[in-house]
C-alpha cells in the first residue's frame, strides 16, 4: 500500500463494481487497469504468476465463452480487505485453454477474497477456480497428488 494511503470498504466495493462492469462488458483492458502490476492469480491447479498471464487468461476466457457474466451476491470487508461471493455464468463456445468448445452452459457460485491497494486490485491469492467450471462443460480432470 502507498505510504499514508488509507482504504475503506466503500472504495474497495466501488473498484470491484468497476471490475465487474468491465468483465461483464468483455472489456479486458478496462478490467486490467484495476489490477496491480505485481498481481498473481491462483486458480485451483492453474497459476497465473504475473499481470501478462492473468490478462492472457482473461482474454482467452472471454474468447471461449458467450454470455460470460459475473453476478455479485454479497461483499463484506474491513479496511483494505474485501471478501466477495459471486456467480460466474456463460456458455463454452470456443477453445478454452486447449479444451474444444462443448456448447454447454456453466454456472458456478464462488466465494473469494480480494486485497486492494487503494483503487488497484492487489491479489496475492484467490480461489477463483477455473477447474470448478470444467465439469459443467463436460470435461473431467485427473488430479495428481
Amino acid at each position: 500500500m502507498r505510504s499514508g494511503a488509507t482504504v475503506d470498504v466503500q472504495q474497495n466495493e466501488a473498484a470491484l463494481m468497476r471490475a465487474v462492469e468491465a468483465w461483464n462488458g468483455g472489456d479486458v483492458d478496462s478490467d486490467m487497469e484495476l489490477y496491480a502490476e505485481d498481481i498473481e492469480l491462483h486458480a485451483g491447479t492453474y497459476d497465473f504468476p504475473d499481470r501478462q498471464a492473468v490478462e492472457g487468461m482473461y482474454r482467452g476466457f472471454h474468447a471461449a465463452t458467450s454470455g460470460l457474466r459475473l453476478d455479485i451476491h454479497e461483499t463484506f470487508g474491513d479496511g483494505e480487505r474485501l471478501a466477495v461471493r459471486y456467480t460466474v455464468t456463460g456458455t463454452h463456445t470456443g477453445d478454452l485453454m486447449g479444451i474444444p468448445a462443448t456448447g454447454r452452459e456453466f454456472s458456478k457460485r464462488t466465494p473469494t477474497g480480494k486485497v486492494f491497494d487503494t483503487d488497484t486490485w492487489k491479489v496475492p491469492s484467490s480461489d477463483w477456480c477455473f477447474a470448478r467450471i470444467l465439469p459443467d462443460v463436460g470435461v473431467g480432470l485427473a488430479r495428481s497428488r
